[in-house]
């Protein structure tokens, strides 16, 4: 059973060690870039914290579970597959947008489909979570700190 955890927790992990050597290097440039940066690590760093936790729990309820029965390995679930490609074209697709639409409507943008990509079918989930998510970070970066966001074409 926790190979199934170090298996759920690898790529997040991959992707965060990743995101931190980015963030390093660009501390090195400009004061701009460093700042355009430091929001979207500290929201990878959020949201794998709070993925370790969620994989963390399922696999707790697992291994309450019985335990399962030992077969030939399964073959890759290609749904799984095709959900782990999607998630990594919006991850692409929100850094490409985020200069041109700007942090905060890029960043609801993202939120909205990581969620319905995860599975989450209930709109109001899908609208609000990632509503609440910018204004905090919006608060927090642009208001408490003073750390200039992206605005995009719209000025917002």
């Amino acid at each position: 059973m926790k190979e199934y955890l170090l298996k759920k927790m690898a790529l997040p992990t991959i992707v965060l060690i990743w995101a931190g050597a980015y963030y390093i290097e660009v501390m090195g440039y400009s004061v701009k870039n460093h700042r355009l940066i430091q929001p979207i690590f500290w929201i990878m760093a959020l949201l794998y914290i709070i993925n370790g936790v969620t994989d963390y729990r399922a696999y707790q309820r697992r291994k309450s579970e019985a335990p399962p029965v030992l077969t030939k390995k399964d073959p890759v679930n290609r749904e799984h597959m095709t959900r782990v490609l999607a998630i990594i074209g919006i991850m692409a697709g929100y850094v490409a947008l985020l200069k041109f639409l700007g942090f905060v409507i890029s960043t609801f943008l993202f939120g909205g489909a990581i969620l319905y990509f995860m599975g989450e079918k209930k709109w109001y989930k899908v609208v609000g979570i990632p509503l609440v998510l910018v204004t905090a970070l919006y608060l927090i970066f642009r208001i408490g700190l003073s750390i200039p966001l992206p605005t995009g074409f719209l000025g917002i």
